[in-house]
């Protein structure tokens, strides 16, 4: 079922411009003492199948409530259009329980060896406006003090149909 070209990539946008990390992690990669506060990050969302290549930029606020991190990032992408994605990560374990605006269900976020990782599916509108669900397998990676780099495969019913990759800095 094709995607408008604005709702596939404003979601995947949305969902990278999470703290997620790829690459070489810090063990102690902990989503609530990076993203505690202002970051800013430069992403990119690609899917040769909808001939998409779009690059977008995102403001991120995180504060906490409680022992959990919520995290609202406003997107702006390089054509203007805009968009918001606001996260509540609760500790579970060594991970955090995840909830994002869009997603019905609670998302499993599991830290291994500084490397955050998860996937959820999230129902977008289609070109014909029924509803189409993605999936969304994220990585996050901190780089070095001051960077993470979140990176996410997006597919629809296991075929995987685009990229997005998103680099934060402090």
């Amino acid at each position: 079922m094709p995607l408008t070209r604005r709702a596939f990539t404003g979601l995947a946008a949305g969902v990278l411009a999470l703290p997620f990390p790829a690459g070489a992690a810090s063990p102690g990669l902990r989503l609530e003492r990076f993203f505690l506060g202002r970051t800013t990050g430069r992403g990119r969302f690609v899917s040769d199948l909808a001939g998409v290549d779009r690059e977008f930029d995102v403001a991120a606020h995180g504060r906490m409530d409680g022992a959990d991190l919520i995290l609202v990032e406003e997107i702006t992408y390089d054509d203007g259009v805009r968009d918001t994605a606001a996260w509540r990560f609760a500790p579970s374990g060594s991970g955090y329980t995840g909830r994002r605006t869009g997603v019905e269900t609670l998302v499993p976020v599991r830290v291994e060896d500084g490397v955050v990782r998860m996937s959820y599916v999230a129902e977008v509108p289609g070109a014909d406006g029924a509803p189409v669900r993605l999936r969304f397998d994220d990585v996050l990676v901190q780089t070095d003090a001051s960077t993470v780099v979140n990176t996410a495969d997006v597919s629809i019913a296991g075929v995987r149909v685009g990229t997005v990759e998103v680099t934060f800095r402090r």
